[in-house]
């Protein structure tokens, strides 16, 4: 399973994975992420 971050430039995130069945599932939902992010890099 690989989780993928949605981030918004107002600090609003969410992790989700697609499940067996194509659902799209939240994993973490947060509003505290550091705002104004450009880039975000894959690690792992």
């Amino acid at each position: 399973m690989r989780d993928v971050l949605f981030v918004r430039i107002d600090g609003l995130f969410a992790v989700a994975h697609i499940d067996s069945a194509g659902e799209l599932v939240e994993t973490h939902v947060g509003d505290d992420a550091t705002i104004d992010w450009t880039h975000i890099v894959a690690v792992g």
